[in-house]
């Protein structure tokens, strides 16, 4: 309420300004008419033209009073009508104040609208309605009448600058934004029209850049057109076409270093050049081949070094590592022959060290006929693996060498009293001897001695292949 009460009191301070200015202005026009009267009487009679309407008689509404006595609600209602129409139409008369063939409009909307808080004032509630009736109907008009003339300028402008008609163009759109100063597409065009000539210039620039086959020359050309006036379709279609040029023209440039440097072996530098292909093209046939050849021609260059490298620590008979270089290499290389080959023996050998090794660690067992017979046979089945390890082979001569050792009799003297009656247990009988050389495998034996009426006795021997001069005395001599 205090709001508009406020607004109230500004309005009839400004309809106090407002018509000392038409007094001024009509005391101005009497003294006017005086000097001229003379003049004008001898004119002709004619209609004066004007591309406005007669501006509308104020309501008859506004010399009438209401009959009916408002009421509180009736107040508020004009209260939100006088807002609401006040708000619609202080940016209409902001825009015609700027448009002199409107100015007088703008005028005769500001006192209607001043009529119209004056009548609230009063309070004339109806008559109050009458005039924001009047300023409504009056405003859709003009905002109309403002629209199409604005629209219609602009699109001469439109249709002078699409036919290259600079000047013209120039002339419509700043009647266009005269019309409507804050218009985006007014604004936007009245950039491209100013940005014409350096266009132009840019544009020249492009073509010579055709001429000159200089891709990079016709891009900077373009850019800079679409920099001045980034709605010139033309240049944005050229530019397109030319940054997919360059773009070929760069792509089939990397496919050819990379395959340069395929040939000279610089894998790694190949792959790196076909990487940035792969950026500009991704699914480019040309470029699937040239990386399927490339993997083909690294995968075969790695085989060839894993092979080498295995075939080294082959002649180095370190079959422990080839196995585990195969077991690596076949598990991207599964059908290699030479290395499901190579870990066949690397497997092989390295089982019959571990068999050999075993029997070594306990060579007196060799003496017994069925465990020297099963290491025989395991020599016997590994005997075709020395030719790939010398390793292997001397693992072999040692325990073949070993079963020989601990199966060839050592001589062994016997001395006793040439009465006890001597055996040697689960082997043979010696018999009554004062001295006698037997022939004994390497390996632990008892002799046993024994005599009518004397305690027997037992000796323990180790028949080492080692020793060539071992000796033993056994009698019986404590009686029972």
């Amino acid at each position: 309420m205090a709001n508009l009460d406020t607004e109230i009191i500004e309005s009839k301070a400004k309809k106090k300004a407002l018509v000392q200015k038409v007094a001024i202005g009509t005391v101005a026009l009497a003294v006017l008419s005086v000097g001229t009267y003379v003049f004008i009487d001898q004119l002709p009679d004619t209609e004066p033209v004007s591309e406005m309407a007669p501006l509308p008689a104020p309501s008859q509404k506004t010399k009438q009073q209401s009959k009916s006595k408002p009421t509180n609600k009736d107040r508020a209602e004009l209260q939100k009508r006088l807002s609401e129409v006040k708000k619609q139409i202080t940016p209409l008369i902001e825009q015609l104040e700027m448009v002199s063939e409107y100015e007088e409009r703008a005028q005769f909307l500001a006192v209607r609208m001043e009529d119209a808080y004056y009548a609230y004032s009063k309070p004339d509630y109806d008559i109050a309605d009458s005039i924001l009736d009047e300023i409504t109907s009056i405003s859709a008009e003009l905002k109309n009448k403002l629209r199409t003339a604005f629209e219609q300028t602009f699109n001469d402008a439109q249709q002078s600058f699409d036919e290259k008609n600079i000047g013209s163009a120039l002339y419509h759109i700043n009647e266009a934004l005269r019309l409507h100063k804050t218009s985006n597409k007014a604004i936007s065009l009245k950039f491209r029209i100013d940005a014409y000539e350096l266009v132009q210039q840019a544009l020249e620039e492009y073509r010579v850049g055709v001429v000159e086959r200089s891709l990079e020359k016709q891009r900077k050309a373009l850019q800079k057109a679409l920099t001045l006036d980034p709605q010139h379709t033309d240049a944005r279609e050229k530019l397109s076409r030319v940054i997919e040029s360059i773009k070929e023209r760069d792509f089939y440039q990397l496919i050819s270093d990379a395959d340069g440097a395929i040939k000279s072996v610089e894998f790694e530098k190949a792959k790196l050049l076909i990487s940035e292909a792969k950026i500009l093209y991704p699914n480019h046939p040309n470029l699937r081949t040239l990386r399927d050849r490339l993997a083909g021609l690294v995968k075969d260059k790695e085989l060839r070094e894993l092979t080498n490298k295995i075939k080294m620590f082959i002649t180095l008979d370190e079959w422990d590592t080839v196995e585990i270089l195969t077991n690596q290499g076949l598990m991207k290389f599964e059908n290699d022959e030479f290395l499901n080959e190579a870990r066949n023996h690397a497997e092989q050998i390295g089982n019959a060290l571990s068999v050999i090794e075993s029997y070594k660690a306990n060579p007196s067992r060799l003496a017994d006929d069925n465990i020297r017979q099963r290491a025989l046979t395991a020599v016997a089945d590994v005997n075709y693996l020395r030719e790939f390890s010398a390793k292997l082979s001397e693992e072999i001569d040692a325990l073949e060498s070993l079963i020989v050792k601990q199966n060839t009799p050592v001589p062994l003297t016997i001395t006793s009293d040439d009465n006890t009656y001597i055996r040697v247990l689960s082997v043979g009988i010696v018999g009554k001897v004062d001295e006698k050389i037997i022939s004994l495998k390497p390996g632990k034996y008892q002799l046993e001695g024994s005599r009518d009426g004397y305690r027997s006795v037992i000796f323990d021997i180790v028949i080492s292949p080692q020793t060539s001069n071992q000796s033993v005395y056994i009698a019986c001599s404590e009686r029972i």
